[in-house]
């Protein structure tokens, strides 16, 4: 009844707006925990974590959810929301990403370390909430973008952000996936691209992409606490790649790349 609809939609506001607070929590926490522990991914991969499974499968199945969420939650909302168009080009930034994750990487990868089911299981959990904060904000809650905001600054800048940011990733990702020949063993250095300036060339593409989008979307809660956990997660991350390969390469790597961010970190 109409008592029980509208006690539902305020839980549902409430829970909405402890999100970003709780983004900026977990954030931290991811942060603090993989600064002292590598997550347990490729050549991190360890059997310590519990049982695995194959990574393709893995990353097919754990970033798939967010794009179910995201339409279910989307398609949930009002018809101004769904028809707004800024709304649609900004939730298309997100898919157009997820697409390619979804679809089209674990495709281009050949195999790859198994994946721990607790990170499996950790990511899935992630992406749907993800999905969901991404749908209902543009699909409910956002404010209604008027059209000058696809032609305003913020837009430009984060778009373009986003485009070069997903370029980066994309082909960071090409030269790794290249570096060994079929039949190859072993790790080898990679070069080219933003591989001059970091180490962890793909994940400085991934985190630059979803500035890109949090800029774009005016700094809205869903694209700062996105940007934000996306950071968190990667940045630790790149900083063991980057530990990784001085140890293993020790005075053969280039000595000039930074981690993640370049000439900064």
């Amino acid at each position: 009844n109409q008592s029980k609809m509208e006690a539902l939609e305020a839980l549902e506001s409430k829970y909405f707006d402890s999100l970003l607070p709780g983004y900026f929590i977990a954030s931290a926490a991811t942060a603090g925990a993989l600064l002292v522990v590598a997550a347990p991914l490729g050549r991190f991969s360890d059997p310590k974590w519990g049982p695995q499974i194959n990574a393709k499968f893995a990353w097919f199945t754990m970033e798939l959810p967010t794009i179910f969420s995201l339409a279910w939650f989307l398609l949930a909302g009002d018809a101004a929301h769904i028809s707004n168009r800024p709304n649609q080009v900004l939730f298309a930034l997100y898919l157009i990403h997820y697409i390619h994750r979804v679809f089209i990487y674990p495709l281009r990868t050949r195999g790859g370390k198994p994946m721990p089911v607790l990170t499996w299981f950790l990511a899935v959990v992630f992406n749907v909430v993800n999905g969901y904060w991404q749908g209902r904000y543009f699909g409910k809650y956002a404010p209604l973008y008027d059209m000058a905001h696809l032609s305003g600054t913020h837009f430009i800048v984060g778009a373009v952000m986003f485009i070069v940011g997903m370029a980066i990733n994309i082909h960071s990702d090409s030269i790794l996936l290249n570096l060994r020949k079929p039949g190859e063993t072993g790790y080898k250095i990679p070069y080219g691209g933003a591989f001059s300036l970091v180490s962890a060339a793909n994940f400085f593409g991934e985190v630059f992409e979803w500035c890109g989008y949090a800029v774009a979307t005016g700094f809205a809660p869903p694209g700062i606490g996105f940007a934000l956990y996306t950071a968190a997660n990667l940045v630790p991350r790149g900083i063991w790649q980057h530990r990784w390969y001085h140890d293993k390469f020790k005075g053969e790597y280039p000595q000039n790349r930074k981690a993640v961010i370049p000439f900064i970190l």
